[in-house]
């Protein structure tokens, strides 16, 4: 529905870009995406690192949010918005339209980061630490880089907000996966995971979903 294409990373894919980072955030979440643009993603302050916020549909048809969102696009230029509803259950739809955006328009980028829309990143800090890996080619490819959560155990408490049915997943332990909030990964895992997840049932729990591709990997 929105899609800035080629102006984020350019006609050579983001070759000259370290890190392009994605924030799935609600269609209505104008003040968070402003927060964002003016604190952390600063490209005024940034010349080698890019952000996307990643949009789906409100379940009603509200012409004035459309049109308001259409608006912050032309402005900004950093919206992409795809047509499935946007809601907590869709976050994998969601997380893997940010991984086909980047296959197509920004596969030549260094480092990918996905990010919640409410976590702040200490890009300095962060830019800093990819600009030595990249430069010492320690983590060249087929990388995540994160905070692992190990062995947990799947939830079959039907009024917990995290459960899950045997049909859902049948196993007692999901394999290990990166906490959701933000995780790291080369660029060339973006089309991997995309490609993958074209044959992998999706799984509520975005960040356990990735963990299946990344296990389906190696």
């Amino acid at each position: 529905i929105i899609n800035p294409a080629e102006k984020i990373c350019g006609s050579n894919h983001g070759e000259n870009l370290l890190l392009l980072a994605f924030v799935p955030i609600s269609p209505n979440n104008f003040l968070g995406r402003n927060i964002i643009r003016q604190t952390w993603s600063n490209y005024n302050r940034l010349d080698n690192m890019r952000v996307i916020f990643l949009l789906g549909k409100e379940s009603k048809i509200n012409s004035t949010l459309i049109e308001q969102i259409h608006i912050e696009s032309d402005l900004y230029g950093d919206m992409i918005q795809e047509d499935f509803l946007d809601s907590y259950r869709n976050l994998t739809i969601k997380t893997i339209m940010g991984f086909k955006w980047v296959s197509n328009f920004c596969s030549r980028v260094k480092f990918v980061l996905k990010v919640d829309d409410d976590v702040v990143v200490n890009t300095v800090n962060l830019l800093d630490y990819l600009k030595h890996l990249n430069q010492t080619k320690s983590i060249v490819n087929n990388s995540l880089l994160c905070k692992i959560n190990p062995n947990t155990t799947v939830s079959r408490v039907s009024s917990s907000k995290f459960f899950v049915s045997k049909k859902e997943y049948p196993f007692n332990i999901f394999p290990k996966y990166c906490d959701g909030p933000a995780y790291l990964l080369t660029g060339d895992l973006a089309t991997k995971f995309l490609n993958l997840s074209r044959n992998i049932k999706k799984f509520v729990f975005e960040d356990v979903y990735v963990g299946i591709l990344a296990s389906k990997l190696n």
